[in-house]
Parts: C-alpha cells; structure tokens; sequence
C-alpha cells in the first residue's frame, strides 16, 4: 500500500502541469475511490444473496423478497402496522450487517464521522498525505447530501433510528399502492421509493453498489480545499 501511494504522488507531481481532462479524478482521487471500491467489494461478500454486478435496486428488492419467500421476515408481526414492521426489519438488517462502528442509536452525524474516520484509519498514508482535510472534506458533503434527501422529518443529528422512521413513512407515503396489493409488492414498492430518495449525481438505483460509491466518491472530492477533480481547468 504504501509503495503504491508513493508511486501515486511521483504521477501526482508529473500531473500538475498536464491538461486535465474535465471531470476525471486526478491519480490521488482514482487511488481512493479504488481502495474504498475494494471495501465495498469486500463488504458485498459479507452480505448474504448480494451480487456484486446486480443493480442496488435488485439487491435490495431481493433482501426483502428472501425472508418474504420463506413466509417471514425477522421481526415482523401481524398485529403491527407495516410502517412499524418495515421499521424494524430495516434496522435488524442494519444491525445483522455488523458494520463496524455503525450504531443506529447515536445520530447519522456522528456515525457518518466514525464510519468514515475507521475507515480512513485503516489505511497507511504518507506524511504528505492531506488525510484529515480529505476525511473532513467527505464527512461534510456527505452529511450535505443526506440533507437533501426528499424527506420529510429526517434529522441528522437525531439518531439512525429514529431517521429510519422517517423514511419509511416517506417512502410509504409516495407509493399510492392499492390496498388491496400483496404484502410482497407493497414491500417491494417502498423499497423502490426508498431508493428513488436518494439523490447526487450521476446516482441511479439501477447502477450497482460499487458504481453508485464511486459517482458519490467523485463529487465527495470535488468539494476538497484541493484539487483532485479536475474539472474546466485549463
């Protein structure tokens, strides 16, 4: 990693007086989207029935469509409302990933900060490296973004819990379903509109997880006090 890194700043230098090509990562971004990519790899694998070329929105519809196929989903109960099993059965999944550092009872805000310190801390930069600028600069566009997310209620600084409700109820409330639709579909649809809640460029719930983090990536490092996008640059 660290020979790797040092060769990243010998085409970091040679780069400075070449003419960028708009909106492509410069060495030092491609480098941390590819290592962030690999996470992601990694992380996929840990994720039962999870396919690493299949779109989010597939993945996603298929963690719920499992346990339904099964007859149950953890957690779910006939005597409560299906804002309150949804409720549940997002947070049990969350929790059933063991995603180090993740805990959906402190606020989106501060897991964004831990999630994304731990997994900077495990990689080895060089001295040179601007790694608490970089690490600051992504903390701050990604709680931006949640910000902006078409979502009545949520609340970053209220826990991942609580949040969890909001979007669930906003989901919900987008879906206009027919009461009379199976539960399975009726889950499947809020899944859809869960999805079609996030919003940043060049996201889409049809692009895989991996595809998805890199585009988040690359605006994430537009917004550093530094270049590592170039974009319109002469």
């Amino acid at each position: 990693m660290k020979f790797s890194l040092a060769l990243i700043a010998l085409f970091c230098v040679s780069a400075i007086n070449a003419a960028p090509v708009k909106d492509e990562p410069t060495p030092v971004a491609q480098l941390i989207i590819n290592i962030v990519e690999g996470f992601v790899q990694q992380a996929e694998k840990n994720i039962p029935d999870w396919k690493a070329d299949a779109s989010l929105e597939s993945n996603a519809i298929q963690q719920v469509n499992k346990p339904l196929e099964s007859g149950a989903i953890p957690g779910w109960k006939a005597d409560l409302t299906l804002e309150e099993n949804l409720d549940n059965a997002f947070g049990d999944w969350l929790v059933s990933l063991n995603i180090p550092g993740l805990n959906i009872d402190s606020s989106i805000t501060e897991n964004v900060k831990t999630l994304i310190g731990e997994g900077f801390d495990r990689l080895s930069f060089p001295t040179w490296f601007p790694k608490d600028q970089i690490e600051d600069s992504i903390d701050q566009f990604v709680i931006a973004q949640l910000k902006q997310l078409n979502v009545t209620n949520l609340d970053v600084e209220k826990s991942v819990k609580v949040n969890i409700d909001a979007i669930v109820v906003a989901s919900i409330d987008q879906q206009g379903l027919d009461p009379k639709a199976t539960l399975e579909v009726t889950v499947d649809k809020a899944v859809e509109n869960a999805l079609n809640l996030i919003n940043f460029p060049n996201y889409s719930p049809k692009a895989t997880l991996e595809e998805n983090v890199a585009a988040f990536l690359k605006e994430a490092l537009k917004n550093l006090p530094f270049k590592l996008i170039n974009s319109n640059l002469i």
